[in-house]
């Protein structure tokens, strides 16, 4: 079992500053490409933290996105974001396509602390003996690292559209911390 997070999947969310940086140029083509790079990597019994935004679209797109998202290998998480709606949450409750739904996660993975939410937060208490992370989406950048905190970024934009491996991202950190220092 491996744990991997994303986040701003987007189905249904058919507007050029969402396709063309994904190098799509239909909204078919990006949902059905997303989903086939997320299942390349996740099979049914690994963890998925969704670090929100997962679809697009009023109820008018509410059958299309449930069948989207369970085509989504894995156990998965959610950690809303802000186009996961009220209603959104009701749906996705209702169809049971989460084992959670939390505005935020904390898990440790190999002495580090990692806080993953939507939006980037700044956290942090010293290298020793716990850093902290935030592991967040949102930004819709390429970069996975920003500004001065300690936060790494999943969005879609910045993996071309694959989840990533917890171990992927405590590597980067890890190469990253000893590249500033």
């Amino acid at each position: 079992m491996a744990i991997f997070l994303c986040s701003d999947w987007h189905f249904n969310h058919d507007r050029d500053f969402i396709l063309a940086p994904r190098g799509f140029e239909t909204i078919e083509q990006h949902n059905e490409e997303i989903i086939k790079r997320h299942n390349s990597l996740v099979n049914s019994e690994d963890i998925v933290y969704i670090l929100g935004d997962c679809c697009f679209g009023g109820p008018e797109y509410a059958e299309r996105n449930i069948e989207l998202i369970r085509q989504m290998n894995g156990k998965k998480y959610l950690a809303v974001g802000n186009h996961d709606t009220d209603a959104k949450i009701k749906m996705y409750k209702e169809a049971e396509l989460f084992e959670a739904i939390q505005f935020a996660y904390r898990i440790r993975f190999k002495k580090y602390e990692y806080l993953m939410t939507h939006y980037p937060t700044l956290v942090w208490n010293g290298e020793d003996p716990k850093p902290v992370w935030n592991i967040h989406g949102h930004d819709h950048d390429k970069s996975i690292f920003h500004g001065t905190g300690h936060n790494y970024d999943v969005c879609m934009e910045a993996h071309d559209c694959y989840p990533v491996s917890l171990e992927q991202i405590h590597a980067d950190i890890k190469a990253h911390k000893t590249s500033q220092y």
